[in-house]
């Protein structure tokens, strides 16, 4: 009776082993998904018009007028992921000048409106541009700045959740060797 107890034990520990390795598998692959979605094309967009927003509207850039010329409307994605809706916005687009050169800009995030009545076609707003790349602009509203401002960790986030998944797998398939070796010795001895 004494050596089926053994025989159970031992299976035991190689079960918990492959667990630990199936799960370190799992967290690694996982952590190299959730790290890569931060490299997504629209994120890393979203962060280089933030860094661009940035520096155009703390100075580096020039302002002028510009005057609603169209209404784009855009489908938006909102609510939890068990409870998704798609609404459509309608986002002013305005045109302005700069040496006598025509360009046009969309706005972003609560610039939006829900209601294509809400947007007026002829009304104005600041836009700042860069100097050097005139068709880089953006309407100046605290709406623009809390829509840039809101990307400064997403990015950073995913890619730092997914770097810790990959070292808990990286420790998770560790600590499973290290147990099947230390058996193994023990097995060994015997």
């Amino acid at each position: 009776m004494g050596g089926s107890f053994c025989i159970i034990e031992k299976d035991k520990g190689e079960m918990m082993s492959k667990t630990k390795l199936t799960i370190g598998i799992i967290a690694i692959i996982g952590g190299l998904v959730v790290a890569g979605l931060g490299f997504l094309p629209q994120n890393q967009a979203r962060e280089d018009a933030a860094v661009s927003w940035a520096r155009l509207s703390s100075g580096a850039g020039k302002q002028v007028e510009g005057k609603v010329a169209a209404v784009e409307s855009n489908a938006v994605t909102e609510g939890t992921r068990r409870s998704r809706h798609i609404e459509t916005v309608y986002c002013p687009v305005y045109h302005y000048t700069v040496n006598d050169k025509e360009y046009e800009v969309q706005s972003v995030g609560d610039n939006c409106k829900e209601n294509k009545d809400e947007v007026k076609v002829g009304s104005t707003a600041p836009i700042v541009y860069d100097p050097l790349q005139p068709e880089e602009a953006f309407v100046k509203t605290d709406a623009t700045a809390a829509f840039y401002g809101d990307t400064g960790g997403s990015q950073w986030a995913g890619i730092a959740v997914g770097a810790v998944l990959v070292l808990l797998g990286v420790g998770a398939i560790f600590t499973a060797r290290q147990s099947a070796t230390s058996k193994q010795k023990v097995d060994e001895s015997k």
